[in-house]
């Protein structure tokens, strides 16, 4: 037998030995190395990673974990971490992960239990099951947790499929919780969780419960639907937020918030095909419901219950069983406000059992089976500004109702009557209604009980019959102004627009009209004095009462005088209004022949403020138009037709200040000017339309006027400044001046740009006398039959004309001034005959003349730079205002890049090489399309002019390494794979040294 050399096996021990230490450093070390990746981007993609490491396993028993826990045995988080199925270490950065487990309950306890926890943890793509349907039960049960995201599970058949008890700010994310026993997701004392885009459909009782003092939560299009009580149920839980959730098809309601939940926001939601209600608010005050979807409910669309001072906005709650929305048992000071009401069964809007001050305004109740809304044994609501059209019975129905405001509603093709009233409704106030076309009554007062109503300035138009009142001591006028009939057949001889012969109302009621409206369109002028007192006193008061007015003088609601037609008869001004300020707008009227004297108009304001001057016609005057006498601001004259003056158009005098003057169209006014500034700063006139007048626009003594956007033609001057400083005159187009196109006098300190000036006769600008100091540049002066530009006076100095075209002009500019520039150190003017008068040549192609172009006149002054022009087709390219730099940022931010380049052409577009990673819009703007992977991307950059010249520049953009931390290993493996192998390996050599020595 061969002897074992036993220094060969000390040797092969220790090598063994070392190999086997080697192999545990490096499983120790392998989770830290980083991989290079092809394009150099050096990533961790440690999400990924972690879930792929968590802990698989399909048979796990209930998980508990008590983050207070001490002692032996405790199951606290470093007990978890411990396990298998748990890694992380609790921070923000590296939660514990709980992972890809199946859990089974086996009715005896939740699966995944978690309390006294704050520290960071996720739980994710986990399917638990079977919790048992007990009180303190759940899928997933956190009590008094915070910090903890649930992402992606699968949870069914348990009490809840996740349960918050006393936890916050955790988040609910993408997970399945249908199918449960009682709830998807149930929170109750718990604050600040976000729940995002979970499945919480088809629960036995609800899809999401929120019980008890839960507040400042945010749920999010979640799916909470075909549950067999409610969709979302909030119990005395406030100020959460509930968005764009999916809450249709439950066995009662939609989303249930009762028990005083208040100061919630329910906004976005679908909450149809339910069993009873889309949205029900029992003892809830002070909520916020707008643009749900709550029709095709089988009850009402919403119903408030003994719920106040909630704002129930822009929902539609059409083609529900029985009501649009339902106010019940003194649901008091509630706004209901542009809703769609339509199309139900029986009502739009239902209001009873003492439900008071409500505000039910400018919503849509039409085509409802019984009525647009029904008031029933209530008072003191509002009901405003709602078209109540084409419902089967009435537009307005009142039963025991009292001391209601019911104004500006729209009534047409009632079925029955417009607005009835019967039992005891009493005290109420009609007023400014239109009731047409309703095939019983327009009005219709029921029973001898109904007392003390008023009705005036409302409209009756084509009804079967207007009025049938049978009750007591009703009034059809309030004093002053009654309603409009249309089978009235007295006269107006005076012309004031009330009737002079009263209008008898029919039934036992004994009713009259004493003031009935006239056709109320032809009228005397009219004269309104806002700070007028006492009695007769012409106010906004006395107005209000007026057939030709309406409105509060509001901002929600001005006062509006429209559609009327008053002749000034030659003596007077047809609207005049002095010393106010609340809001007004005068609208669509003709008013003409007002008087010839000075200052006299269609529409004279002194001391005015706030009025809206709308699509008027104020033509045929005896001298102005529309004037602002004298301290009047802030005001807009808009869409006026203003014709055949024998003064001004508009006349704005003696500090009227930051009036807008727009789109009017003007013309033949015999006067010196269409539109007129006195002493009167910081006014706009834009995109005005002046035809045929002296001067279009004359700025006198005015400082600060915008002249933008008009079209002047065939006037003999087209703008006028006379000591018009600072101003801005840009982009107008002013043709066929008889004179000149823009002339400046004693004018200082303007700017005058972009202006188009065409086929003038003498100038096309005109500076005189002391004009100094004026930037006039990028205008476009074409065929004037004298001078395009003409300095006529040596006073005139200082001002700069640079940019401009000079286009077939006579002369193009004579410069008799002194200290004018012709170019602003870097770039002149083009002109048309620069290179066949002046045989001005480009010979270094740069776009500027060789040569300076020889301004005529007795001022010797040069254009220093002409502008050069290869004429169609030249080639000249862009340049960049600024080269295009390399940009280096990190990744995830997002890419923001401004490139400008300027050319004489202009810039027709932008263009870039890749557009896979980057788009490029027509200012230039270079955004990133999606999120840019790490690493280095060239990216070429050109300008074009409308000639296809283009300039260009390539950049480099560095999006550096995505910062990701390595991923944690898992606690105790390396140790765990080092031991094994040592073990296995000793044994190896043992048997082999055995067998050696029994040889």
């Amino acid at each position: 037998m061969k002897k074992l050399n036993f220094n060969n096996k000390k040797k092969t021990i220790g090598l063994l030995g070392l190999l086997i230490f080697l192999f545990g450093l490096y499983l120790t070390l392998l989770p830290s190395i980083r991989y290079e990746i092809p394009n150099n981007r050096i990533v961790y993609e440690a999400k990924e990673y972690q879930i792929k490491l968590a802990y698989f396993n399909n048979s796990m028993t209930p998980i508990a974990i008590d983050g207070d826990a001490t002692g032996p045995g405790a199951h606290n988080w470093a007990w978890a971490v411990s396990q298998p199925w748990c890694i992380g270490s609790g921070n923000e950065i590296d939660p514990y992960l709980i992972a890809n487990l199946t859990i089974d309950g086996m009715g005896a306890s939740s699966c995944i239990s978690i309390k006294d926890s704050n520290v960071f943890f996720i739980i994710e793509n986990c399917t638990l099951h079977n919790s048992g349907i007990q009180l303190d039960r759940g899928g997933i049960y956190l009590d008094h947790c915070s910090n903890g995201k649930i992402i992606n599970n699968t949870i069914f058949n348990t009490f809840a499929g996740v349960h918050l008890i006393q936890s916050n700010k955790n988040n609910i994310l993408e997970n399945n919780c249908s199918a449960n026993g009682h709830y998807g997701i149930r929170l109750q004392s718990s604050s600040n969780n976000t729940f995002l885009e979970n499945d919480c459909s088809s629960n036995d009782w609800v899809g999401i419960h929120v019980k008890t003092s839960n507040t400042d939560n945010i749920f999010i299009r979640n799916n909470c639907s075909s549950s067999g009580l409610y969709g979302i149920e909030s119990d005395s839980s406030s100020n959460n937020t509930y968005l764009e959730n999916d809450c249709s098809s439950n066995g009662k309601h939609g989303i249930n918030i009762y028990s005083s939940s208040d100061y919630n926001t329910v906004s976005n939601n679908t909450c149809k095909l339910n069993g009873e209600n889309g949205i029900r608010l029992s003892s809830a005050d002070f909520n916020y419901i707008s643009e749900n979807n709550c029709s095709l409910n089988t009850y009402h669309g919403i119903n408030l219950y003994s719920s106040k001072n909630n704002e129930i906005l822009l929902n539609n709650c059409s083609a529900n069983i029985s009501y649009g929305i339902l106010l019940n048992t003194n649901s008091n000071n509630n706004t209901v406000f542009r809703n769609i009401f339509n199309l139900n069964g029986e009502d739009g809007i239902n209001i009873q059992s003492n439900s008071n001050y409500n505000t039910i305004s400018r919503n849509d109740c039409s085509l409802n089976g019984f009525n647009g809304i029904h008031l029933f044994v209530m008072e003191s609501n509002v009901i405003s500004e709602n078209n109540f059209i084409s419902n089967e019975r009435f537009g307005i129905y009142l039963y025991e109702v009292s001391n209601c405001e019911i104004f500006k509603n729209t009534i047409i093709e009632l079925k029955y009557s417009g607005i009835y009233l019967a039992e005891s409704s009493n005290q109420n106030t009609i007023y400014s209604n239109q009731i047409e076309e309703s095939l019983d009554y327009g009005v219709h007062v029921k029973d001898a009980n109904c007392v003390n109503n008023l009705f005036y300035k409302n409209y009756f138009v084509d009804n079967s019959e207007n009025v049938l009142d049978d009750g007591t001591a009703n009034s059809w006028d309030n004093g002053i102004i009654g309603n409009y009939w249309d089978d009235y057949t007295g006269s107006d001889a005076d012309l004031d627009g009330i009737g002079d012969d009263p209008y008898f109302v029919d039934g036992t009621g004994g009713g009259v009209d004493h003031f009935p409206i006239w056709f109320f369109y032809h009228l005397n002028p009219i004269y309104i004095d806002g700070d007028a007192t006492g009695v007769g006193a012409h106010n906004w008061t006395w107005a209000a009462y007026q057939p030709w007015c309406e409105g509060s003088g509001t901002w929600d609601d001005p006062y509006i005088i429209k559609d009327v037609i008053i002749d000034g008869q030659g003596v007077d001004n047809c609207i005049e209004i002095r010393d106010s300020n609340v809001p007004f707008i005068i609208y669509n009227s003709t008013l003409y022949n007002a008087s010839p004297l000075d200052y006299q108009a269609a529409i004279y304001f002194d001391n005015v403020d706030n009025a809206l001057i709308l699509e008027n016609d104020c033509s045929y005057n005896g001298h102005i138009g529309i004037i602002f006498y004298e301290n009047c601001d802030n005001n807009t004259i808009q869409g006026n037709v203003i014709y055949n003056n024998q003064n001004a158009a508009i006349s704005i005098r003696e500090s009227s200040e930051n009036n807008y003057i727009y789109n009017n169209w003007i013309a033949n006014c015999e006067g010196q000017f269409a539109i007129y500034l006195l002493q009167s700063d910081h006014n706009v006139i834009y995109k005005n339309f002046v035809f045929g007048c002296l001067t279009g626009i004359r700025v006198h003594a005015t400082e600060h006027t915008s002249v933008l956007g008009n079209t002047l033609e065939h006037n003999q001057v087209g703008i006028s400044l006379r000591h018009g400083h600072y101003s801005r005159i840009a982009h107008n187009d002013i043709l066929y001046s008889s004179n000149h196109g823009i002339r400046l006098d004693t004018t200082a300190l303007c700017d005058i740009f972009d202006n188009y000036i065409y086929n003038t006769t003498y100038d096309g600008i005109r500076l005189i006398d002391n004009s100094r100091y004026n930037e006039i540049y990028s205008n476009e002066i074409k065929k004037s039959y004298r001078y395009g530009v003409n300095v006529d006076d040596t006073n005139v100095h200082n001002n700069t004309f640079y940019q401009n075209q000079f286009i077939d002009n006579e002369v193009n500019a004579l410069d008799n001034g002194t200290d004018n520039y012709w170019d602003d150190g870097a770039i002149g003017n083009y002109w048309s005959d620069y290179w066949d008068t002046y045989l001005g040549v480009d010979l270094d192609d740069d776009g500027i003349g060789d040569t300076p172009y020889n301004i005529a006149g007795s001022a010797g002054t040069l254009d220093r730079y002409p502008i050069w022009d290869d004429g169609p087709g030249e080639n000249h390219p862009p340049t960049w205002d600024q080269i295009p730099a390399d940009q280096t940022l990190e990744f995830g931010v997002p890419f923001l890049y401004d490139v400008n380049a300027s050319d004489l052409s202009g810039i027709d577009h932008y263009w870039i090489n890749d557009t896979t990673n980057f788009q490029i819009d027509g200012n230039g703007i270079i955004t990133n399309v999606g999120t840019l992977p790490a690493g280095i991307y060239p990216l070429e950059i050109r300008a074009y002019d409308p000639y296809n010249n283009f300039c260009t520049e390539t950049i480099e953009i560095t999006i550096l390494s995505e910062n990701v931390p390595p991923p944690q290993r898992i606690p105790g493996f390396d140790l765990l794979i080092l031991m094994l192998t040592t073990t296995i390996l000793g044994v190896y050599l043992l048997i082999r040294i055995k067998k050696k020595k029994d040889l």
